[in-house]
């Protein structure tokens, strides 16, 4: 490891770099993608030693073909004294026992720990190292124009801040593409910090991870990738290691967008081109009273979950009507009642797919048994009156299925169960339609994927389905694959994931179209895992663009007491949808 901290170029037998000479002009008007190479990577750090979340970005970085950290930009500021950092302590003593406590306590069931300490220096061989001593401020480092230069004769692409302060000034000019960092929160609504924290203390049911390139605006540089996940309202730790180690996934796609499509993609990103206006106050970490105030939010959360789990448990059901003739997403369930289908105690019925075949009304779901944990696919047919036979199973194996979305071609019928539990998503093929069916083929493996969604558009096969990364939740990941032909193979979308919220990545039905527009049905579970079902209109779909936008929402009110709603599907005679509620753990009972 050079760590001279010398202005010449990396040694080893990395590639040839992306830019012969870093002039002015070649910085703003170069085009990415053209160049022959690899992106040049700066990291900003405090130390050699840092968290775990940012050992794993490195590692990524270099193991990648597309581009290498460098450069080390290491902060060389004193460490504050003794007295300062006890005089600064004391007003938020009880934040900082509380998150020791709650890390000490959580730790042990969510590993790998994204705050784990780990040596960096492994991961950064043959780079150059720039140190520098900034300027420091109350709140902000800026940097004198010897280490500006210094930095500037690195000729990198991006920056990536890890360390330091907020910074100001020319540094944030040194890269071609810029200084890129992170902002644990939503910068729409949160600004400052701690991280997470304030979510929880608020009740906001979702929290964000902003990836952003930096201005002098505070938190409000320009946003290249957001995620959104649903706030852990028990645990500080939990919250924000399951962000972290999912935000990691976000510096590397887009350094390989950066690399393959160029700038012209990040100017067309939506979060990239929005205008943000802030009006709430900066956060800042809580002083003790107001940390009283959350700990017995805290403690009283924990005792309405201890008594729900002790005497309830979620039922869910299904559902169908009569489609309106005026069916539209706008006025989806303006209609009339839905006939409801109640399981007996000790299952749940969800996940309702409508099929039509040579005249036949039938109705796939979900059969889910509580004393087993897991769930068979089962059907009902639905007569002339559109009252429903007894339930029978079609699928039943020794691992868990949902969501059977049943679709027709060359005259075969084929089902796309989930199965996330066996780690890929199967196909399988109805050999005595609709009770016997057999495996037919695996779309995917070594995938953790929820509820595949097949379709037929414009003369392309689609896959839709959320995907569970590494730390994190497969409702908050909308993965899109494609294939010339309806069975694959798949290829990735180049955008994946095309959806990164909570609010409404998770496929929750059929795509259909109304009006010439392509509707796609996603599960918002923002406020509980299943609440409502989104409707987006899919503005743009083809091998290099995903873009939607929200046209509806179908809320959970349509049956009494209802807490949820995750499926909708229609054909052109009916309407089907799925619903939850509580009932007492007591009132149980096994299927006769």
């Amino acid at each position: 490891m050079n760590l001279s901290g010398t202005d010449g170029r990396a040694k080893g037998s990395l590639p040839e770099p992306i830019l012969e000479h870093p002039l002015a002009a070649e910085r703003t008007s170069a085009s990415d993608s053209d160049r022959a190479g690899y992106l040049r990577i700066g990291v900003m750090l405090d130390d050699w030693t840092d968290r775990a979340w940012i050992a794993k970005i490195i590692e990524d970085i270099q193991g990648s073909d597309f581009a290498r950290v460098v450069t080390v930009i290491l902060n060389r500021s004193p460490s504050p004294s003794l007295w300062h950092r006890l005089r600064t302590l004391f007003p938020t003593l009880l934040y900082a026992i509380y998150y020791r406590m709650d890390r000490k306590l959580f730790r042990r069931w969510f590993r790998p720990d994204a705050f784990d300490s780990v040596d960096l220096k492994p991961l950064l061989q043959e780079v150059e190292l720039v140190e520098v001593t900034p300027r420091r401020r109350k709140f902000t480092d800026t940097f004198d124009s010897k280490s500006i230069e210094q930095i500037r004769q690195q000729d990198l692409d991006v920056i990536l801040r890890f360390g330091f302060r907020i910074i100001l000034g020319p540094i944030l000019e040194t890269a071609r593409r810029g200084v890129w960092s992170f902002h644990h929160g939503d910068n729409r609504a949160y600004r400052g910090g701690p991280s997470m924290f304030w979510e929880m203390h608020e009740g906001n049911p979702v929290c964000g991870v902003t990836l952003q390139i930096l201005t002098d605006q505070l938190d409000g540089g320009k946003v290249i990738d957001r995620t959104i996940e649903k706030t852990n309202f028990f645990s500080l730790y939990l919250n924000r290691n399951r962000n972290y180690w999912k935000a990691t996934e976000s510096v590397l796609r887009r350094l390989r967008q950066l690399r393959s499509d160029g700038w012209p993609a990040f100017e067309n990103l939506e979060t990239f081109r929005e205008q943000v206006t802030y009006s709430k106050g900066i956060y800042r970490t809580p002083g003790n009273l107001a940390m009283l105030s959350f700990l017995m939010k805290l403690f009283g959360r924990m005792l309405r979950r201890l008594f729900s789990d002790l005497l309830t448990e979620e039922q869910w059901s299904i559902a169908w009507r009569r489609r309106p003739a005026a069916s539209a997403p706008e006025a989806i369930l303006a209609g009339g009642p839905f006939r409801l289908l109640r399981p007996p105690r000790g299952y749940f019925y969800a996940d309702p797919f409508l099929f039509v075949h040579q005249g036949r009304h039938l109705i796939f779901f979900e059969d889910y048994e509580y004393a087993s944990k897991r769930a068979a696919i089962s059907w009902i047919e639905l007569d002339g009156q559109g009252s429903p036979s007894k339930p029978r199973v079609a699928i039943s194996t020794d691992y868990h299925l949902s969501y059977p979305y049943v679709f027709e071609h060359d005259g075969q019928i084929y089902m796309i169960p989930e199965t996330r539990a066996s780690r890929r998503i199967e196909l399988w093929r109805a050999a005595a339609f609709p009770d016997r069916w057999e495996f037919d083929r695996v779309l995917l493996d070594n995938i953790r994927a929820v509820d595949a969604t097949w379709l037929h558009y414009q003369d392309q096969y689609w896959l839709f389905a959320g995907v569970a990364v590494d730390g994190g939740m497969a409702s908050s990941e909308l993965h899109v694959f494609s294939s010339a032909k309806p069975l694959g193979p798949w290829q990735p979308h180049r955008g994946n994931p095309v959806v990164t919220s909570i609010e409404g990545a998770r496929p929750a039905g059929k795509l259909f179209l109304h009006n010439g527009r392509l509707i796609r049905p996603g599960q918002d579970c923002a406020k509980i895992y299943g609440h409502r079902v989104n409707l987006y209109h899919v503005e743009q779909l083809d091998d290099h663009c995903y873009r939607e936008t929200q046209v509806g929402v179908i809320q959970p009110d349509w049956l009494p007491n209802n807490i949820g709603t995750h499926t909708y599907n229609s054909t052109n005679d009916y309407e089907t949808i799925d619903g939850r509620v509580c009932i007492l753990r007591g009132l149980r009972l096994k299927r006769r």
